[in-house]
């Protein structure tokens, strides 16, 4: 899970293991996503195995990496996921009236 502000962004790095927790290949590029682009872009470098989080507005959204882990002709596909939450920056206070009533 990550937390950040709508002013920020978030440098992301993909770790590849196999089953035993040892570093592994996959096949081609991975893709990332992100559920909202209203809430978070990714920005991907030209490996795919960074990219940068940029928040774009408050919510909820989370971001999505697929890749094939078969190294030959076929296809495995394996995916990740991260949650991200943006939280909104505070830039006014608003004063709201409640009814004007007699003073007793």
């Amino acid at each position: 899970m990550l937390s950040m502000t709508d002013t920020q962004e978030a440098e992301v790095s993909l770790v590849i293991k196999d089953k035993n927790g040892k570093p592994a290949s996959v096949d081609g590029l991975p893709v990332w996503s992100t559920s909202d682009v209203a809430v978070a872009d990714i920005v991907v470098d030209v490996t795919a195995m960074k990219g940068k989080i940029v928040a774009k507005g408050s919510g909820v959204c989370q971001i999505t990496v697929n890749a094939d882990a078969d190294l030959g002709t076929g296809v495995k596909p394996i995916i990740g996921f991260l949650d991200v939450t943006i939280l909104g920056t505070a830039t006014v206070i608003e004063l709201v009236p409640g009814p004007v009533t007699e003073q007793p």
